[in-house]
């Protein structure tokens, strides 16, 4: 099952405790009866702004994503913390070096996509374009 958010920074359901709740015990909903295991649920947002005043994307939320697709920004601010939020997997520095490497390329569709939980068998947990890994070496 799935939940698509789009557009609701600045509404109130980021302040909503039921939502918040929701966002952060997804995987865990839904055991079928008779089964321990949880069925889950899929959460995808979409949002503009990944921080802002009154209103923006929750840190718990964030701290709890599992994927992370990034276009551009023109906030050097903006960035900056989510390259130290990305700290526990990459440091920071080679979070914007990765960065600025796959938004070099000039088409206004380019995607930064972050695995934060890649499989064993993915080389690297960047992508470009969802499609191309981008291996650091």
């Amino acid at each position: 099952m799935g939940l698509f958010v789009d557009d609701v920074p600045s509404t109130a359901i980021f302040r909503n405790r039921k939502f918040l709740n929701l966002a952060l015990k997804h995987r865990h909903l839904f055991s079928m009866p008779g089964d321990e295991s949880s069925l889950g649920l899929s959460i995808i947002m979409a949002v503009q702004s990944y921080t802002s005043t009154g209103g923006s994307l929750p840190r718990a939320i964030r701290n709890n994503a599992t994927h992370v697709g990034l276009w551009r920004t023109k906030s050097k601010i903006e960035l900056d913390l989510v390259s130290q939020e990305m700290a526990g997997e990459v440091s920071p520095e080679k979070f914007i070096e990765i960065y600025n490497f796959i938004m070099s390329d000039p088409s206004v569709h380019t995607m930064m996509f972050i695995d934060l939980f890649p499989k064993q068998t993915h080389p690297s947990m960047f992508r470009k374009n969802y499609t191309q890994f981008v291996i650091d070496e």
